[in-house]
């Protein structure tokens, strides 16, 4: 295996752009942020407050027409996405009932023919 591809982490469930308002408990202190994707085992999202690989939050957010949710999480990594905008963090969900990531499945199967053009 070339030392290139060594490094590169595969997903193992799709994931769906999710421009929604979400809440994050960090360290005691919450406050609202914006998701950029989801997927059945996490999500990503802004954040001006700096967080930690390894952190332990909870964020809470719904999924359209179908559940409000709050996962407690891990902070997997953190990212800049665009120079404009605040680090992004991506988490891995540790607690999520069996319902709602049946639902949070069924929502990222559901991609817009938009998504699904740009993906």
């Amino acid at each position: 295996m070339s030392e290139d591809k060594k490094y590169v982490r595969k997903r193992r469930v799709p994931r769906r752009a999710f421009f929604k308002k979400i809440g994050v408990l960090a360290r005691g202190k919450y406050f609202t942020t914006e998701a950029l994707e989801i997927g059945e085992g996490g999500m990503l999202f802004y954040s001006e407050t700096p967080l930690e690989v390894n952190q332990r939050v909870v964020v809470s957010f719904s999924v359209p027409g179908m559940i409000h949710v709050v996962a407690r999480s891990i902070v997997r990594y953190s990212k800049q996405v665009s120079q404009d905008k605040p680090l992004s963090y991506g988490v891995q969900f540790e607690t999520v009932d069996f319902d709602a990531r049946r639902k949070i499945r069924s929502y990222v199967a559901q991609k817009s023919s938009e998504e699904l053009k740009a993906s």
